[in-house]
């Protein structure tokens, strides 16, 4: 996920941020990886003025898929401000997957329902 533009300048409609995984931005996502459909949902909804902090991005970065079992680690970076934070992860599924911004049974199917 990057922070394209300031908050006060984006375009009306248009997304503050780019959110890039494993598929190609002209693709749409695997329907087994849904962590860019999640991330963009998420940055969405927490809306330019959060979302373009880094505590804004930590948060969109920890929501389920986008953080899920397989996360090693996540690294927050500013050019501007020469910031580097970096946080090894733990593991984790979530306790009510219902609450997910997608349903996603690639990491934790046990967690999930079954259908």
């Amino acid at each position: 996920v990057a922070r394209l533009l300031p908050a006060e300048t984006i375009p009306a409609g248009g997304d503050y941020f780019v959110a890039h995984c494993n598929t190609d931005r002209s693709l749409p996502d695997d329907p087994h990886d849904l962590r860019r459909t999640a991330a963009e949902a998420t940055a969405r909804q927490i809306g330019p003025a959060e979302g373009s902090t880094l505590l804004g991005l930590m948060a969109v970065l920890s929501t389920y898929p986008v953080h899920n079992p397989h996360t090693v680690y996540t690294a927050l970076m500013s050019a501007a401000t020469g910031e580097l934070h970096a946080f090894v992860r733990e593991a984790f599924c979530p306790i009510d997957p219902g609450a997910s911004v997608v349903q996603e049974q690639r990491y934790c199917q046990a967690s999930f329902p079954s259908a």
